[in-house]
């Protein structure tokens, strides 16, 4: 966790921030295809990528499925609507490879 946020050292944080931000990561897996979030679920949590490859997508009327974005080593994953004013997700989050990140749930990141 530490190497991974060492790629974000600009940000003014201090040491003693920094640690209390690495306490509240989880690392956790995906597969290939696994969902981290799907269309009308809530987010609880967003994920810091540590390796593989994730998309969001929506469905247009046709449903036929719309990329959105692509998130990368090192970027978060994140569906701030969601997560941030609770509505449900308009979108999905799709693993495209198997997935190494690190989670942190709402409370803890609002702690």
């Amino acid at each position: 966790m530490k190497a991974l946020l060492h790629h974000y050292q600009n940000l003014a944080i201090n040491q003693s921030d920094l640690d209390k931000i690495m306490i509240g990561h989880e690392l956790v897996q995906f597969s290939k295809n696994d969902f981290l979030l799907r269309k009308d679920e809530k987010a609880h949590e967003y994920y810091i990528l540590e390796s593989g490859l994730v998309r969001s997508f929506i469905h247009d009327y046709q449903g036929n499925e719309i990329t959105t974005d692509f998130f990368g080593n090192h970027d978060i994953v994140i569906e701030v609507t969601s997560l941030f004013l609770e509505f449900p997700s308009p979108e999905n989050l799709q693993c495209l490879t198997d997935c190494t990140a690190w989670k942190i749930d709402f409370n803890t990141f609002q702690t």
